[in-house]
């Protein structure tokens, strides 16, 4: 007898002879049950990286925390499939296409039961496009059928090209080849032989390095083709006090500020260093306005941020000016804000956000990646920058 919590019986049944060799053969009934359990899962990648699985796991039930995730399982190195209890959370999961995990693409693809499970088999993905300013009487489903057609396999519209409620352009959704070419535009003949060239906008498309042959940067944004290191180095304070006269005879300090940007084309800032170190008094001169900018670097250990936070506390409390702060606070605010590693308590964030509630801190909107920091075992965001309300 097989206990049930260690294992599922199993039954002798006799082989086939085909062709002169001794093989099972399976039926559509042996593998139907499988087939609608495994109908609510998706398969997840990141292009051409390993992460370790209590990351990546951490990192789906974040973006996916309003869907019933029954399990995340590790297929084979870098290859994930992530089944959920609810076949429409499966189906739009997977109609996104590609998410972005420490800026990476992510890529999800439906499971269906002739996808052959190994990461080389991801080879397209879908894509939105849009079709600017293209002519209503091209919005049909067999015309944007072969609009699409050109450049992949058509899938779907978006709603509002359905409905033809929105008319500035048409959206569809691509399945592209992953390393294909990806046009800015296509020519058509119309309905009277006429060429007309369309525009193309990808909503994103794949970029790849030719450097490393690695996805989601570019050659000059590769950090393989260098191995010079870069450092950060005190400047002594005789040379912050030097004044130069730029070209054009303008000062290069005034009233106390040290000039420190000088292009015609940008704004012109100046700063001084206040007497509430480590914060900055900053000017900028095109609308003589004022504002105070404060460095963090908080300590490594719980017990030695104690301080930082009443130091906070009190400078937000004697600034009368308009003031950002921001740096390397070395602990997260939140419980999504570290996957793999300890998991992350109350207790650990709650100096900190009662700091950023006692000074009225509000965060910065910022684009890019939303983890600052990893070890590529753990992914945190422990940098980040606030602003009062002045």
């Amino acid at each position: 007898m097989v206990d049930p919590n260690e294992g599922t019986i199993l039954e002798f049944i006799r082989a086939t002879d085909i062709n002169g060799t001794k093989c099972a053969k399976l039926v559509e009934e042996d593998v139907g049950g499988e087939i609608e359990y495994w109908q609510n899962a998706v398969i997840c990648c990141v292009l051409r990286a390993n992460s370790p699985y209590e990351v990546i796991d951490g990192f789906v039930r974040r973006i996916w925390i309003g869907s019933a995730i029954d399990k995340v399982l590790l297929i084979k190195k870098g290859l994930y499939l992530v089944r959920f209890l609810d076949k429409e959370d499966a189906v739009r999961v997977a109609q996104k296409g590609v998410y972005h995990f420490d800026q990476k693409p992510f890529i999800v693809k439906a499971w269906t039961p002739e996808m052959e499970i190994n990461v080389d088999s991801i080879t397209s993905l879908p894509i939105w496009i849009r079709l600017p300013e293209l002519d209503i009487k091209y919005w049909g489903m067999q015309s944007l059928s072969k609009l699409g057609s050109v450049i992949g396999i058509p899938l779907k519209t978006d709603r509002y090209t359905k409905d033809k409620s929105m008319l500035k352009y048409a959206r569809l959704l691509v399945e592209m080849p992953l390393e294909g070419h990806f046009p800015d535009y296509i020519d058509f003949a119309n309905e009277r032989n006429v060429i007309i060239r369309q525009k193309i906008v990808y909503k994103w498309r794949p970029i790849k390095c030719t450097h490393c042959k690695m996805f989601g940067h570019t050659h000059e944004e590769c950090k393989k083709k260098s191995n010079q290191r870069k450092e950060w180095r005190a400047i002594s304070q005789d040379k912050m006090d030097i004044q130069q006269q730029p070209d054009n005879g303008e000062p290069e300090a005034m009233d106390g500020f040290q000039l420190v940007t000088k292009s015609q084309h940008s704004t012109r800032i100046a700063t001084q260093m206040r007497t509430l170190a480590p914060t900055i008094e900053t000017l900028m001169i095109s609308t003589n306005t004022k504002f105070l900018i404060t460095f963090i670097y908080g300590r490594n250990h719980e017990e030695q941020r104690g301080p930082l936070w009443e130091d906070i506390q009190n400078l937000s409390h004697s600034l009368e000016d308009p003031w950002s702060i921001l740096g390397d606070f070395n602990v997260v605010l939140h419980q999504g804000d570290r996957i793999g590693g300890v998991e992350v308590i109350d207790g650990e964030t709650r100096d900190f956000a009662e700091c950023t509630q006692q000074c009225n801190l509000q965060e910065f909107q910022y684009e890019g990646a939303f983890f600052t920091w990893t070890n590529k075992t753990v992914w945190s965001k422990i940098d980040r920058a606030f602003h009062n309300d002045l």
